[in-house]
């Protein structure tokens, strides 16, 4: 009989803790609770990894979803995919150009077969904010003498989030 008065005397114990360390964790996190609720806490993640891309580049020029959509529906640029073959396969922009990084860097004569206009507006894409590829293949391009790069940080995810054109290979 001891043994249960105790165990219940310690559930009750450790259920009250639980309590008021939800109450007290929920009370003193609300902005963070909110912002990850409403989606603000996501879109604020992209953007600080859209900075640290930025950063990264070094002075390549980026360019935002608005504006590629609006170059792309010109015909003012060929959009360059640098993610893997398979993830081209599978989906990517529409018209958009195969291009995977780690295919240039082992074959350098690759830029010049897919694209011979140096001079040609080129947008680089990627898996989104959190993807370096595109700007690794941006610095890759600019160093065979391509000079009219941009880098499209939010990339496939944020165009297809907008429900631009894309297709598939497969």
């Amino acid at each position: 009989m001891l043994q249960r008065k105790m165990f219940y005397s310690t559930l009750k114990g450790s259920l009250l803790i639980l309590l008021v360390s939800t109450v007290l964790g929920g009370f003193l996190n609300h902005e963070l609770i909110g912002a990850s609720m409403n989606g603000k806490l996501l879109k604020d993640i992209g953007q600080k990894q859209i900075t640290d891309l930025m950063n990264k580049a070094g002075g390549i020029p980026f360019i935002a979803l608005k504006e590629a959509k609006k170059i792309f529906d010109e015909g003012g640029a060929v959009f360059l995919d640098s993610r893997s073959s398979a993830d081209y396969r599978e989906s990517h922009i529409k018209g958009a150009l195969e291009l995977p990084l780690v295919s240039l860097v082992q074959n350098q004569d690759l830029a010049g077969k897919i694209i011979p206009d140096k001079a040609a507006l080129y947008i680089v894409y990627c898996d989104g904010e959190g993807c370096d590829l595109s700007v690794e293949l941006a610095k890759e391009l600019i160093a065979l003498g391509y000079f009219n790069i941009r880098v499209f940080g939010e990339g496939y995810p944020g165009w297809a989030e907008a429900r631009y054109p894309i297709q598939s290979s497969l």
